[in-house]
């Protein structure tokens, strides 16, 4: 391996990207991050359930941990992997017209949300609609919340969100079908179903009204609905690496410290744990940034031991 190497480049600058360069950079390695643009939860308004910076914007908590990276000496640059390969015992990563070396590669970026085509659902993702209770129920809680039922996991859905309120209307859109004793346990919780397809999510003035099903606009305070993650991993398509379906899309299969079936490539965040919020993407970024440096180590004990 080139002695110029980076030690890891993490692609990904969101909350598990900038962890594990955190963690790295304490560790006096050398490390570059690569910021391929705003982070999936950019349209929130704050990042919730994350204990001491509870309410802070997304994009404010990014910036001061760039700023807290870049003091420890690791470089962040804009840009996106074009292609990884592997090379001389660990990685080539192209960005641009660049080709960098490196024995670790941490992939933490790569997913958007690909929402149902409904009319004035993308307009307020992350405003008045929702995927996540935890993150936004509290917000909303004791409103008149939908739920709009987009894949079978939104019958888990609205069982959470009823939590947050005792005024729900749960959307079956053709998607998901109700027996009798279902609408019957429905109805005990309170729940009103609505069947039939959902038209559009009615707005005015770029504010929220309703959703209408059929000729009917059923008023609501915020809408709550599961979106399907699309992974974005052609850089990688070198590579043959192992994958694991969960019922939000396909994730990397990566083992507990993040370890992929690729040695030296590693994987945190919702690239590999589609249900993380930003603190449990965080953690993972920490720990898989803790794996690197403790692989380092134990490579630099043997190449001192070699006789």
């Amino acid at each position: 391996m080139n002695s110029d190497a980076y030690d890891a480049i993490v692609i990904g600058a969101g909350a598990a990207g900038l962890s594990a360069a955190l963690v790295l950079g304490r560790a006096r390695r050398r490390v570059l991050v690569l910021d391929g643009g705003p982070p999936r939860n950019a349209a929130a308004a704050h990042v919730n359930g994350y204990l001491g910076i509870d309410g802070l914007s997304p994009l404010e908590l990014l910036a001061v941990g760039r700023t807290q990276v870049e003091k420890l000496g690791v470089a962040v640059r804009e840009g996106i992997a074009s292609h990884v390969e592997a090379a001389d015992g660990g990685f080539a990563v192209h960005v641009g017209s660049d080709t960098l070396r490196t024995k670790h590669v941490v992939v933490a970026a790569g997913i958007t949300d690909s929402l149902p085509g409904l009319g004035g659902l993308s307009e307020g993702f992350g405003v008045d609609i929702f995927h996540c209770p935890y993150c936004h129920g509290y917000e909303v809680a004791g409103e008149r919340l939908a739920v709009v039922a987009t894949q079978p996991m939104s019958g888990h859905q609205v069982r959470m969100v009823r939590q947050w309120s005792d005024d729900v209307v749960f959307f079956l859109n053709d998607t998901i079908e109700l027996g009798a004793e279902e609408r019957r346990v429905f109805a005990a919780r309170g729940v009103e179903v609505v069947d039939g397809p959902v038209n559009e999510i009615v707005r005015r003035d770029g504010a929220l009204r309703g959703v209408r099903a059929g000729e009917a606009v059923h008023e609501v305070d915020a809408v709550f609905v599961a979106p399907t993650m699309v992974l974005n991993l052609d850089a990688l398509a070198g590579f043959e690496l192992e994958m694991t379906d969960t019922p939000m899309g396909p994730v990397v299969a990566a083992d507990p410290m993040g370890a992929t079936n690729v040695p030296g490539l590693w994987a945190a965040g919702n690239v590999a744990d589609a249900g993380s919020q930003v603190i449990s993407a965080a953690a993972q970024g920490a720990k898989v940034g803790a794996m690197i440096n403790g692989t380092l180590v134990e490579e630099d004990w043997s190449l001192a031991s070699a006789p």
